[in-house]
C-alpha cells in the first residue's frame, strides 16, 4: 500500500516540530547529554523517513 503524499508531508512537518521543540527543551536546560540522545534519535528517524519517502514518491 502506498504512503499518500499528504500523509508524508504531515510526518515531514512533525518531524520539523520536534526538532524545534529539541531546541527549545535545550534553551529551557535541557542538559547536554539528554539533548544529544534526543537529537540523534530524531536525527535517524528523520533520514530513515527521508529514505522511505525518496523512495516510494520517485
Amino acid at each position: 500500500m502506498k504512503t499518500p503524499k499528504l500523509f508524508s508531508r504531515f510526518t515531514t512537518l512533525f518531524l520539523l516540530l520536534l526538532f524545534g521543540f529539541a531546541i527549545g527543551a535545550k534553551s529551557a536546560g535541557l542538559d547536554t547529554l539528554r539533548f544529544t540522545v534526543f537529537l540523534t534519535a530524531l536525527g535517524i528517524v528523520a533520514f530513515v523517513h527521508y529514505k522511505m519517502m525518496r523512495r516510494r514518491f520517485s
